[in-house]
């Protein structure tokens, strides 16, 4: 005699077989890139939702129509579908450094060079694991380079030079970036203190 509990497993695997159906799963999952490219879209938008004045046009084609591959400035990796670089170089751009950066978490490269962006660099760029390039240099920002950027492990190139920066160099940073970082610039800024005797383990600075 077959027990209740065999029955009942067995009335389940015959639902779980007859309602799957392949085509939507398949969606499902062909979708998934999708939602990370338009979710890194709207991060950018909202990046430019910030910019003030924009005297090059830049930012012309950055809009809902445009694919956010073809944005100016910006390239993707096709094999991740996420936006891997964001460069924009003597754009002249003024306005807030967003922390909406901070969702494009498939950086491999952020240059906003030579603008006029201001504000605090913010602490939510932690985010961006991937990051190995980084140029903010030739802008307004001013206060600290945040303690959270010691978590940015694969940092081969920071360039900062050129700001309103002020504060200390953690030694944290040059703990945490011992075996990745190669390039350092943070000159013609109004950091104070010791440089830390951490920046030794810096071997391929």
């Amino acid at each position: 005699m077959v027990s209740v509990t065999t029955m009942y497993v067995f009335l389940v695997l015959l639902l779980v077989v007859f309602t799957w159906d392949p085509a939507v799963h398949a969606q499902d999952h062909d979708h998934q890139p999708l939602r990370s490219l338009a979710a890194d879209k709207a991060a950018l938008l909202q990046f430019k939702n910030g910019i003030i004045e924009d005297p090059f046009s830049v930012l012309s084609n950055w809009n809902d129509s445009v694919d956010v591959c073809q944005f100016n400035g910006v390239r993707c990796d096709k094999h991740h579908n996420r936006v891997s670089q964001l460069i924009l170089e003597e754009s002249q751009l003024v306005g807030l450094l967003s922390p909406f950066l901070s969702n494009l978490t498939g950086l491999r490269v952020l240059w906003i060079v030579n603008s006029h962006l201001f504000g605090t660099i913010p602490h939510e760029f932690s985010s961006l694991r991937h990051l190995k390039f980084l140029r903010l240099d030739g802008n307004n920002l001013t206060g600290p380079i945040p303690d959270s950027f010691a978590l940015l492990s694969n940092l081969k190139i920071l360039l900062l030079l050129d700001n309103k920066l002020s504060g200390t160099l953690s030694p944290a940073f040059f703990s945490n970036w011992s075996s990745s970082l190669e390039i350092l610039d943070v000159s013609d800024n109004s950091f104070f203190g010791e440089i830390p005797v951490e920046i030794g383990n810096c071997i391929n600075l």
